[in-house]
C-alpha cells in the first residue's frame, strides 16, 4: 500500500496557545486520576497503571 499525499491546501494546522495546552494537559491528568508528579513517578519507575498513563507522558515527554 502506498501512500497519495492529498491538496495540501486542504491540510488543517491547529497552534494552540499555551493556556489551551495546558488545559488539554490538565485535562488528561484528570480522565487519568494522576497528577503530574505520580504520573512522572511512574515514568521514573518505567511502571505505568496503565496505557491511558503511557500515552499521556508520550504527549508530555
Amino acid at each position: 500500500m502506498s501512500y497519495t499525499p492529498g491538496d495540501p491546501s486542504q491540510i488543517e494546522v491547529i497552534c494552540p496557545t499555551p493556556e489551551e495546552v495546558a488545559a488539554a494537559v490538565q485535562k488528561e491528568l484528570d480522565d487519568i486520576g494522576l497528577t503530574r508528579e505520580q504520573l512522572e513517578a511512574q515514568a521514573i519507575a518505567g511502571k505505568f497503571d496503565s496505557e491511558a498513563a503511557r500515552e499521556t507522558w508520550f504527549c508530555l515527554d
